[in-house]
């Protein structure tokens, strides 16, 4: 069954709220695919709180542009709800926080090397959305988050993704000559889920980002395509693009 948390209107209404933030070419369409990956990890912090009976907890490493903790206020009042009814605490971890200009949305900024430091303890979740591309050693980095979570503790990640057939040679380029990006290391479903299965961590949902995301296109326009393109996100997680995992520790 589909989450009530995961409201397509939500697209419709962050890109109206935060246009600058997200880009022009996002923010002219109603329902802009590059917002899934923050529908989606909202729609599991919305669950969690409701699973748990309060108030959450958050940790997130690799701030970017704050989009994520925005994005669950607009949901929050989407919904009728206070954030603070789903969200408690929402601590930002960064390589340098001095850099970051959507600091007023974290109540905590913490400045850490998250290869050669453990990020905070005693969290209830932990999100990185495209943070692990960026690490020349995601395991090691993962086995300090694992050791520093509690039992119980939800972990989300969401990373671009290669068929798996490609991930490691698409590595070995992007470390011979790295891309704009930033990215040093490559995923596939396949290589995600044997990471996080080696931390021992349960995996409770999982799911591509979209299918065709169509990137500014009028296809972003209709409600009906994106529904399709979540659907289709939820049936075939392993589909090239954008790879999403909600994983808990035992």
């Amino acid at each position: 069954m589909q989450s009530p948390y995961l409201d397509l209107h939500l697209l419709d209404r962050f890109r109206r709220a935060a246009p600058r933030a997200i880009g022009e070419h996002n923010a002219r369409r109603r329902f802009p695919a590059r917002l899934n990956r923050y529908l989606i990890s909202s729609s599991y912090l919305f669950e969690e709180a409701q699973r748990r009976g309060r108030p959450l907890r958050v940790c997130e490493i690799g701030i970017d542009r704050g989009l994520m903790p925005r994005f669950v206020a607009e949901a929050a009042q989407h919904f009728g709800l206070e954030k603070t009814s789903v969200v408690r605490e929402w601590i930002g971890v960064d390589i340098d926080v001095t850099r970051l200009t959507h600091w007023d949305c974290y109540d905590q900024l913490l400045s850490l090397d998250v290869q050669r430091e453990a990020a905070p303890a005693g969290c209830d979740v932990y999100i990185l959305l495209h943070v692990l591309e960026h690490l020349h050693d995601p395991l090691s980095t993962m086995q300090r988050l694992a050791a520093a979570a509690a039992g119980q503790t939800l972990i989300v990640v969401g990373v671009p993704s290669q068929p798996h057939l490609l991930a490691g040679v698409w590595e070995r380029a992007l470390r011979r000559r790295p891309n704009g990006n930033g990215h040093v290391s490559a995923f596939s479903r396949t290589r995600l889920l044997k990471l996080l299965g080696d931390l021992n961590l349960r995996i409770e949902d999982e799911r591509a980002g979209y299918v065709l995301r169509a990137s500014g296109r009028a296809l972003e326009d209709s409600a009906w395509w994106q529904s399709w393109n979540l659907s289709l996100g939820r049936q075939f997680p392993g589909f090239p693009g954008e790879y999403l995992v909600c994983a808990r520790k035992a």
